[in-house]
């Protein structure tokens, strides 16, 4: 969503209808560090919603998604208005998103994960690509703010993973050779608490 003065100030946020692009102007795109601060402005005021950071590979440009309690797609209208003013953006890949939070104010333990649509997604970024995706998945915890890396990389024999951190707290890639197999593991990590 474009203000009429040509952009919306980075941390400026009001309540955006599900499927609302926020962006900056033509002559002034959104750099990452500006689609942080609108996507976590977002998260901040509508905590029980999703929302994503997309970035255009070729040119850098980013522009955040406000989602729905469920998941995140554009609107079709704010679609065609984007890229009406950028008709050479076409290879865009997800930055990060995030899984709304629930009861307590955290999100819910069954979707500290990303879930098998989120690793499916990152396979076809992947593949259109033509270059390894990787993302990270934002959520709250009784600890606070967590940021869970995951991705798809075709140049590996188990291709999905995601970042798990060791004892020592560094985070380390747990792979997977298909989604099937990542979906057992993630359902022995909802399951123990651990």
């Amino acid at each position: 969503m474009r203000a009429p003065s040509g952009g919306v100030e980075p941390g400026v946020v009001t309540t955006l209808p599900d499927g609302s692009l926020v962006y900056g102007a033509p002559g002034r795109p959104f750099t990452l560090a500006d689609a942080d601060r609108a996507y976590l402005g977002l998260i901040d005021e509508t905590p029980h919603r999703e929302a994503q950071i997309i970035e255009d590979i070729d040119s850098g440009e980013c522009i955040v998604i406000q989602g729905s309690t469920i998941d995140v797609s554009i609107d079709p209208a704010a679609r065609a208005s984007f890229l009406a003013d950028r008709p050479w953006l076409t290879r865009w890949r997800t930055v990060r998103h995030n899984h709304p939070i629930g009861r307590g104010r955290v999100t819910p333990r069954g979707q500290r994960y990303p879930s098998e649509v989120d690793m499916r997604g990152a396979e076809r970024q992947a593949r259109q690509n033509f270059r390894p995706q990787s993302e990270l998945l934002d959520v709250a915890t009784e600890h606070g703010p967590r940021s869970i890396p995951f991705g798809y990389d075709q140049t590996q024999k188990k291709p999905f993973w995601v970042g798990v951190p060791d004892a020592s707290g560094v985070i380390r890639p747990e792979r997977f050779t298909n989604v099937f197999e990542y979906q057992i593991w993630r359902e022995q990590q909802i399951q123990d608490p651990g």
